[in-house]
């Protein structure tokens, strides 16, 4: 079923299907598994809902400053296709006290369809400003600037590409404890461009875009 692929591949709003992987470099030889949920937000039935998109992730600090990240998306395995994506976080800035840091994350985004042996594959980078805004816990919140690049002449269906980079704007926030980050993230999928005349009604801000929503866990070792 090619459905999936061109909903992931051909849209070109959906250029992010989970939140923002990694923002904050987990400490030196900690391993974290995660599971995400969520995407973005359509008109279905009467309702705004975001796409139910589902991922699976795991990560692993090299050291406090630079972390390792892999996810498969089992919405895209559900439907006869492979979705990874795999990156490096690493701090420019670390962050000092209530000083905010920012770390900078170039991903690669591979997509493989097992029926017609499609495959693809789009470069990522994305820049992070995260802020631990209090002392005394770890809670942070931060701001994602999401660059991705398409590389491809042609879209799902053999259509000409015309959108070779789109951007994508995210706010989150992370809940820590000891061995549990929880996240909110907002998304603004491709603020550029028009959300007109497509087949799904996505809901973005002045007819661009659209917005996204995500929630996200991950369990520390």
């Amino acid at each position: 079923m090619r459905f999936i692929l061109f909903f992931v591949l051909g849209g070109f709003l959906l250029v992010s299907c989970s939140t923002t992987r990694i923002v904050k470099p987990l400490a030196k030889k900690e391993v974290a598994v995660g599971f995400d949920f969520g995407g973005p937000i359509i008109d279905f039935a009467g309702i705004k809902i975001p796409v139910p998109f589902t991922s699976l992730s795991a990560a692993y600090g090299i050291d406090s400053m630079m972390t390792v990240f892999g996810g498969l998306h089992t919405t895209s395995l559900a439907f006869g296709n492979l979705q990874l994506d795999a990156g490096i976080v690493r701090d420019i800035i670390p962050a000092k006290g209530r000083i905010p840091g920012f770390s900078v994350a170039p991903i690669a985004n591979m997509m493989v369809n097992f029926k017609g042996g499609d495959f693809r594959i789009y470069p990522e980078l994305d820049l992070n400003l995260h802020w631990q805004y209090s002392l005394k816990r770890r809670h942070y919140m931060y701001f994602s600037l999401s660059n991705w690049f398409d590389p491809w002449a042609k879209k799902a269906h053999n259509e000409p590409n015309k959108a070779f980079y789109a951007l994508n704007l995210a706010l989150g926030h992370t809940f820590v404890t000891d061995k549990m980050r929880y996240t909110l993230e907002l998304r603004w999928l491709a603020p550029h461009a028009s959300n007109k005349n497509i087949v799904v009604t996505y809901n973005g801000i002045a007819g661009q875009g659209t917005m996204a929503f995500y929630f996200g866990l991950f369990r520390k070792f």
